[in-house]
């Protein structure tokens, strides 16, 4: 298939990128996910701020997202204290973050997602978070995600130090720009399976 250029993707609405890069993905094999998601793991592992982190956050990953369980039992192997997005209000798209021990914690499905039961969770603040590994299904080079339209992460990410921030993706869902708005909120790297991104401090 022949890439839609930069100029292409600009030309669109977030609803329409959203299903063209969500068609995208799902057509990946999961020999390709798995692999890849090494690759991106390895690459996260060699920042800074993974290095020194204490207390680590990843998102569940589901259906052909950047796979995450082999993430968050490495990190729980290394004894950082680990934290998952957990939805707490679905009417007002918002989610907190809960320390998770084991894979199988995440017992509950909201939404198609895994979390863990949000009545028995233990809550980590944003300030306690030395890492933060977002999800999207589109990042372009300053750092901007486009998810599935609920708006959990973005609010979520308010007030959270961008630096302490990455946004996981396969290398195609990289472009040069998006359409955003002023509730958007860009990740401080972005790391794929062939590059670590690294998000300029301002806006060209």
């Amino acid at each position: 298939m022949k890439e839609k250029s930069a100029k292409d993707y600009r030309s669109l609405n977030k609803e329409k990128i959203r299903s063209e890069f969500l068609r995208l993905r799902n057509s990946l094999s999961k020999d390709f996910i798995l692999e890849s998601s090494a690759e991106i793991f390895a690459k996260a592992q060699s920042l800074e701020n993974y290095k020194s982190a204490k207390t680590v956050m990843f998102y569940l990953s589901c259906g052909s997202e950047v796979f995450t369980d082999d993430m968050i039992k490495a990190a729980l192997k290394s004894g950082r204290r680990v934290a998952v997005p957990a939805i707490t209000n679905l009417e007002k798209s918002e989610m907190e973050a809960v320390e998770i021990s084991k894979i199988q914690d995440a017992d509950k499905i909201i939404l198609g997602i895994r979390q863990p039961d949000i009545k028995n969770a233990v809550k980590i603040s944003k300030d306690e978070i030395d890492f933060i590994a977002a999800p999207g299904l589109v990042f372009d080079i300053m750092g901007f995600r486009i998810g599935y339209g609920k708006g959990f992460f973005d609010r979520w990410l308010r007030e959270v130090d961008k630096n302490k921030t990455v946004g996981l993706a396969y290398d195609f869902q990289i472009i040069d720009k998006i359409c955003r708005d002023e509730n958007d909120k860009c990740v401080g790297n972005v790391i794929s399976e062939k590059r670590i991104l690294a998000v300029p401090k301002k806006e060209f």
